[in-house]
């Protein structure tokens, strides 16, 4: 019971959690986890809760009841300034004009 108002106070984001974090959700079994997992990594990061419907083996309750726990969050992406871009796209693009990459001929 702590552990199910701790989540509804503090919702994981389903798109950035871990095994072990869906674990906390003791409604949840093993297989459900796994293909929760499944779906984020074969089509990408979840953009509603809506998409909870795709994933098999979870009933209309559950899915509700997930509803209460998580949200539908960003993924943190790294990105690049476009200088540093510039010079990583340059180095396969101009071979010849690599930056710091002199090999001696031996």
């Amino acid at each position: 019971e702590d552990v199910l108002n701790e989540l509804a106070e503090h919702p994981i984001n389903i798109n950035t959690a871990t095994t072990e974090d869906l674990q906390r959700l003791p409604f949840l079994t093993a297989q459900q986890i796994e293909d929760i997992e499944a779906y984020i990594y074969r089509y990408g990061a979840m953009k509603s809760l809506g998409e909870l419907a795709m994933i098999n083996g979870m009933s209309w309750a559950q899915r509700q009841l997930l509803t209460c726990f998580v949200y539908v969050g960003e993924v943190k992406t790294r990105s690049f300034s476009s200088l540093r871009l510039f010079f990583i796209i340059s180095q396969y693009l101009c071979p010849k004009y690599r930056a710091f990459s002199y090999t001696p001929k031996q």
